[in-house]
């Protein structure tokens, strides 16, 4: 007898694993393939009107060097996200460099704040914090270390720096009790030779 049940245009099956291209499901549904495969979703509905796919492939398209993962396309966009073996996760890349590798514009808001076309980097919103950045806790304010950096450097990691510390002669509980000094000079391979410029003290 057919290990599978027809009701209609249904087909199921009560228990068990489907394997396709292996004998020896793993999973569930366990897909297997000696090169690249997708998994077509398409929908003939007028708002729709495209193919996606979900499919394992290299950096290339197909498979055979390392850097393999999960990508996902539509009929426009080949694997505009994509999910590599090591864990890092690409979109508008398939060789991220990070856990998460962006190339292209990214918009952060609230839905608020109207169009975010054309920006590198958007933050905007209405009546929030639109950029917060929380260092490390410095238990003892007569050592004023830098709690907060946003560091700017280019390919040969040279560049700027600006920093927040604790200012030892302010109120210790104040919730914006911290200078804020802009640096020149800053080299990612050695901190000693960075320059501070300006201090704005919140005394």
């Amino acid at each position: 007898s057919s290990p599978w049940t027809e009701s209609g245009d249904d087909v199921s099956r009560a228990s068990g694993k489907v394997g396709v291209g292996t004998s020896s499901p793993a999973n569930l549904l366990h897909l297997k393939s000696g090169g690249s495969f997708d998994i077509g979703l398409e929908s003939t509905h007028a708002n729709v009107g495209q193919k996606f796919s979900i499919g394992v492939s290299d950096p290339s398209g197909t498979v055979g060097s390392a850097g393999s993962g999960i990508g996902f396309s539509s009929a426009s966009v080949d694997r505009g996200f994509f999910f590599r073996e090591d864990g890092n996760v690409g979109i508008g890349t398939t060789a991220p460099n990070a856990q998460l590798h962006v190339i292209g514009a990214i918009a952060i808001g609230d839905g608020s704040e109207g169009s975010l076309s054309g920006d590198g980097l958007a933050l905007r919103g209405m009546n929030t914090v639109n950029i917060r950045i929380r260092g490390g806790r410095n238990t003892d304010p007569s050592t004023p270390e830098p709690v907060a950096r946003i560091k700017f450097e280019n390919m040969d990691k040279v560049g700027a720096m600006i920093s927040m510390q604790p200012n030892p002669n302010s109120c210790n509980t104040c919730r914006y009790a911290g200078d804020l000094s802009f640096f020149t000079n800053w080299d990612a391979n050695d901190d000693s030779g960075v320059t501070e410029r300006m201090r704005i003290s919140s005394n």
